[in-house]
């Protein structure tokens, strides 16, 4: 497959991540984007798929807006501090298998230095 990965936090600008994917798809050809909600096919195990699919693409884009470092969990906590949450782990493996990771800055977002990313997902500051 290769092509794109959508990294995002779901209910984060999803409305923008919503035209990406569509202009992205009609440009490059739907099986050459990957956006959870309408890539993974209803009764396959969405852990499975994400790391498949993060292994099989080229470019993983990571859609990072104004409070994206900040983001909490349910705990209180920092969710990229979180290992078990989806945005880092995506963005943990596609870094640590050589694939081109690209953040996509949203409203005027300036773009995450490395002490302000937890160590395994660093080397998206550069």
């Amino acid at each position: 497959m290769g092509g794109i990965f959508i990294n995002y936090r779901r209910g984060d600008h999803e409305d923008v991540v919503r035209e990406l994917y569509d202009r992205l798809e009609q440009h490059f050809g739907e099986d050459q984007v990957f956006r959870d909600v309408a890539s993974i096919v209803p009764g396959q195990r969405y852990p499975d798929t994400l790391r498949e699919r993060v292994a099989d693409c080229e470019v993983l884009l990571v859609v990072v807006h104004r409070g994206w470092l900040q983001a909490r969990g349910p705990s209180g906590g920092l969710r990229l501090d979180d290992e078990a949450d989806w945005v880092r782990r995506e963005i943990d493996q596609a870094l640590h298998t050589g694939k081109t990771v690209v953040p996509l800055l949203l409203d005027g977002a300036a773009p995450p230095r490395p002490d302000q990313l937890p160590w395994p997902v660093r080397e998206l500051a550069h």
